[in-house]
Order: C-alpha cells, then structure tokens, then sequence
C-alpha cells in the first residue's frame, strides 16, 4: 500500500518476524514495541526496506506486535499504529 508511510505485515509461532517497506523517505527510524513493553529499534534499512525478527520465549504467551512507530530525522512521529 503505497499511500501509507510504512507498509508492512507480521507474523507469530515460536518466532515472531515483521517486515515491510518505507514509502516516506523522511523516516530515519523504525521503533517496535511488543505486547510485554520490549522495544526494537532499527535505523539502518535495506534500501527502503526492513526486518524485525524476535525469539518467543515464553510458550503460551507469544510475544505479539503492540505498536509500530516511524520516526523522521528530527524524531517526530512520521508513522504510527496499533494492535
């Protein structure tokens, strides 16, 4: 989906990976954060494109996507949604 800043999807088993595509060229930062507070940050893309992978620790409670925010140069919010 080109009109959104970030376009991505994700997936959960004993391994939790999200990955997508930055449409915004002003986004230098892409901030994870997972349903237990944990937060991934990553600024370094692959051309404009990223991915996030996590170990699920616990069995019977998958570590999930909460929020995923990006960031512009300045540190202001380009980009934000929930779960």
């Amino acid at each position: 989906n080109n009109e959104k800043a970030v376009a991505f999807t994700f997936s959960i088993s004993e391994y939790g990976k999200l990955y997508g595509i930055i449409n915004n060229p002003s986004i230098t930062k892409i901030e994870v954060k997972l349903n237990d507070g944990t937060k991934i940050e990553k600024t370094k893309f692959y051309e404009d494109m990223f991915l996030f992978t996590w170990v699920n620790k616990k069995s019977n409670n998958y570590l999930i996507l909460d929020t995923i925010t990006a960031y512009n140069n300045s540190g202001e919010v380009v980009f934000s949604e929930t779960y």
